[in-house]
């Protein structure tokens, strides 16, 4: 770690919502899906620095599909506040990493099956913006149902979306040590089809729940 770099300890307690219920996914076998999570660092005006942390699946489109033949899936909608504000389009037009992308190779993993911490470093800048995206397939609720977006190709294609990813964030001071807890501030399009963050909540029930906090400490 160098003299500018300081250290970010990130953890993750798991929800009752962290696993989904198992899925069907093809000749009598299932699987049970786990949270996309993305961390990234902004300046206080809200101006994208750099991903620290993403996992595997969002970060080269390696996601399974229900049909064998389907050797690609792309999902806009799994982080697009992130993939947004990362602001690289893919050559389908989509801001979601593909499959050839590589600038994420050094800080990808895949999905923890239970809490877990990741360690990250960060530049000696002063006071910053840590912002985490999280969200997980299947979990529909009242108002996020399979039927909800009928003509949105996306959200109702794959039959998967359910509720929108979440957003948290937590102000950062590199100069000084200490525990950081992120708060919930928003989530992101139910389809992907913009950057925008919406702050209104009342619709999204259980996907506050796939994670129980998350806390990052400074060292």
């Amino acid at each position: 770690m160098g003299e500018n770099q300081k250290i970010l300890h990130v953890f993750f307690k798991a929800g009752r919502e962290y696993h989904s219920p198992p899925q069907d996914l093809f000749l009598g076998i299932t699987y049970t899906s786990t949270p996309q999570i993305v961390v990234w660092m902004e300046t206080l005006e809200g101006k994208y620095i750099d991903t620290l942390y993403i996992t595997g699946k969002t970060s080269d489109s390696s996601y399974r599909s229900k049909d064998p033949a389907i050797d690609v899936v792309r999902r806009p909608e799994a982080l697009p506040y992130w993939s947004h504000k990362r602001g690289i389009k893919s050559v389908d037009g989509l801001y979601t990493p593909d499959q050839h992308n590589s600038d994420l190779d050094g800080i990808s993993a895949a999905t923890p099956k239970v809490d877990y911490q990741v360690t990250l470093s960060a530049p000696r800048m002063g006071r910053y913006k840590l912002i985490m995206e999280v969200n997980r397939t299947y979990d529909f609720n009242e108002y996020y149902s399979k039927t909800r977006f009928p003509d949105d190709a996306i959200y109702s294609g794959t039959g998967s979306s359910g509720q929108p990813s979440l957003i948290y964030e937590a102000i950062i001071d590199s100069q000084q040590s200490g525990q950081h807890l992120f708060n919930l501030v928003g989530h992101g399009h139910h389809s992907g089809s913009d950057g925008s963050l919406y702050t209104e909540l009342d619709n999204v029930t259980s996907a506050k729940q796939i994670l129980e906090f998350i806390v990052a400490n400074v060292e």
